[in-house]
């Protein structure tokens, strides 16, 4: 039982110091990370992550998206259930799945050219950005369900979309080290769990021996 304990926790450790390792290295010194520019194909003049795609809160991220010169473009930040209701009938893109630092999958949904209310009228958008061409947006992710849209203004669609991503979690190279050196006394742990039984077994042989010599001496 003590070396199954064992080969489980060393996993364990293993594990631990893969991802630590990999959260250091990803984020640096400097806690940030950033990728792109990555191309997304659509020709709807809305993109927006569905609900349940930015489930994970705390890091900071700056999004800046480029698309064709000319072309005006909103980029906002909201509650998930208000973002879901106001494209509910318009022609968009679903981003389906995100996997950072940038894996994605997108469905495209039907639906009319044109938006209830232009977005820059609405006041529920923690954050947002507006721009020609291009444009900025930086937002906290939040416990709550949340949600990313990106808006053609004016007409027009979402072609030649590019994205660049920024990730920033405060004290995540910290972080990283620290599930090292958790790894590092997990493992030590593992290993004496796995050694325990010939560890007691050697134990006893010398306390054997010792009572042994001291009979001896008696004698």
């Amino acid at each position: 039982m003590r070396r199954f304990v064992g080969i489980v926790l060393i996993v364990i450790a293993v594990i631990t110091a893969i991802a630590g390792a990999g959260l250091a290295i990803l984020l640096g010194t400097d806690n940030r990370t950033a990728t792109g520019p990555h191309e997304i194909e659509t020709n709807a003049p809305v993109l927006v992550t569905r609900p349940d795609v930015l489930s994970w809160a705390g890091p900071t991220i700056t999004l800046t998206v480029e698309v064709e010169p000319g072309q005006e473009i909103f980029v906002g930040a909201a509650n998930s259930v208000d973002l879901a209701d106001y494209v509910a009938t318009t022609h968009r893109t679903e981003v389906t799945d995100f996997r950072p630092p940038w894996t994605i999958e997108t469905e495209d949904v039907v639906g009319e050219n044109r938006l209830p209310i232009a977005p820059g009228k609405l006041d529920w958008w923690v954050a947002r950005g507006e721009g020609t061409g291009s444009a900025t947006l930086t937002v906290e992710l939040p416990e709550q369900a949340f949600g990313l849209a990106v808006i053609a203004i004016g007409g027009g669609d979402l072609g030649g979309m590019r994205v660049t991503a920024a990730y920033e979690l405060d004290g995540g190279f910290g972080i990283g080290l620290g599930m090292v050196g958790f790894a590092v006394g997990l493992g030590l742990f593992g290993r004496i769990a796995f050694q325990g039984r010939s560890m007691v077994r050697v134990a006893d042989e010398t306390e054997d021996e010792a009572e042994y010599a001291e009979e001896g001496e008696r004698w």
